[in-house]
């Protein structure tokens, strides 16, 4: 089950998910995303459910849907998140930055909630928890409602494992790095300040196809409590700034 599969990292997570044979659950906020994504993946083995991961009873009724087309939930991923507006926190409206923490964190952790007990139940069950900016506690301005809701994400993760290790249930950590869909290239334009950021994103970004195909693999072979699978690991952005050359206008020309 991956909320959030609409469309970004969760739609390709499908796919990946798909080319292994799984069957797989995926949630978006519209009939007509999920409608269009189950059309576009194309897939037996692919249902799709209207549900507001703010909402804890439309996430339980997303798990009842699901139960009702699988025998069992092995893998639950909270995926849904959403963006916050690129502006300083004093300039952002409570509705727009109480929908982000809403979305990101409180959705997050119904949707561990809901796993959590069903998986109990059923005796074995894995849930992971989708990081992003601000989860290893960098701090970017303009970015501080988003960044502060996956730094709680990633502490409530750790948190959850730890509370986890006597039960049937495992949690687990996914953290994709710079991956180039809609919510990457978001605050990317012509600008002269925009250049910084396409020069960084040629060089540590990466085809969100290649990066959920590496997490598909470790999440269908990893079997230990409070994992952390990780793309974009300290090794492999020190290789590749010292390589910067090779990735040269590989997303942008700058």
């Amino acid at each position: 089950m991956i909320t959030g599969g609409t469309r970004g990292i969760g739609y390709y997570l499908t796919q990946n998910f798909l080319k292994q044979n799984c069957h797989v659950v995926i949630s978006g906020t519209s009939e007509k995303s999920v409608s269009h994504a189950l059309l576009s993946l194309n897939s037996a083995n692919a249902d799709g459910f209207v549900c507001d991961v703010k909402d804890y009873r439309q996430v339980e009724a997303f798990l009842e849907f699901a139960v009702s087309k699988m025998k069992s939930i092995d893998i639950w991923i909270n995926n849904a998140g959403i963006d916050q507006e690129r502006e300083l926190f004093s300039e952002i409206g409570y509705s727009s930055y109480k929908r982000v923490i809403d979305t990101n964190v409180l959705g997050m952790m119904n949707g561990s909630k809901v796993a959590f007990s069903f998986m109990q139940s059923q005796g074995h069950g894995y849930i992971y928890n989708m990081e992003g900016y601000g989860s290893n506690g960098a701090i970017l301005e303009k970015m501080t409602v988003y960044g502060t809701s996956k730094s709680a994400l990633t502490y409530f993760t750790r948190s959850l494992a730890n509370e986890a290790k006597h039960t049937c249930v495992k949690v687990g950590r996914l953290s994709p790095g710079m991956v180039m869909t809609d919510f990457l290239k978001k605050g990317v334009d012509d600008s002269e300040s925009s250049k910084k950021t396409k020069k960084i994103y040629n060089i540590l970004a990466d085809k969100p196809e290649d990066v959920t195909a590496f997490l598909v693999r470790r999440i269908l072979s990893t079997s230990k409590n409070d994992a952390h699978i990780s793309w974009l690991s300290s090794g492999k952005v020190m290789l590749r700034f010292m390589t910067a050359f090779r990735y040269k206008d590989r997303f942008y020309k700058v």
